[in-house]
């Protein structure tokens, strides 16, 4: 089962060296897109500034000029067929509705009424559901 843990910490470590590597910073303007909602970055995101600011405090690491998740709210994340409300809880409370896109993981997830299922039952808007749905994809297909 190691791409079960592989794959979403593999997501995570390429996340946080891009955020070191100031590439976040640096190329706000591209649309960076992560699948399995950006790893385990949602689950992180106060321990990123706590330690980050602890850390600063000891000059052990790099100014980034920010806090990290200042950066990593401006990311894009796939669903991943995910059907859990908790995943989803996390990834909306970091990122908002408008950086979050339904993916299916096909063919690992084959139930891909369940996982839309999953958007409609989120306590959001229509619109923001619409978005999660297709929108928020067309939006950065469309280079807007």
């Amino acid at each position: 089962m190691t791409p079960v843990i592989e794959y979403v910490f593999d997501t995570t470590i390429c996340i946080g060296r891009l955020l070191m590597a100031d590439i976040l910073r640096d190329f706000s303007q591209v649309k960076f897109v992560f699948a399995y909602f950006g790893g385990v970055i949602p689950f992180l995101t106060y321990r990123f500034d706590a330690t980050y600011q602890m850390l600063r405090g000891l000059n052990f690491v790099k100014d980034l000029k920010s806090n990290p998740t200042d950066y990593l709210k401006n990311i894009y994340v796939d669903t991943s067929g995910d059907k859990s409300k908790t995943n989803f809880l996390a990834a909306l409370e970091l990122l908002g509705p408008k950086h979050i896109l339904w993916g299916s993981d096909w063919p690992a997830k084959k139930d891909v009424v369940s996982s839309i299922q999953a958007v409609q039952n989120l306590e959001l808007s229509e619109e923001d559901k619409e978005g999660i749905l297709g929108g928020n994809l067309e939006y950065i297909l469309k280079g807007v």
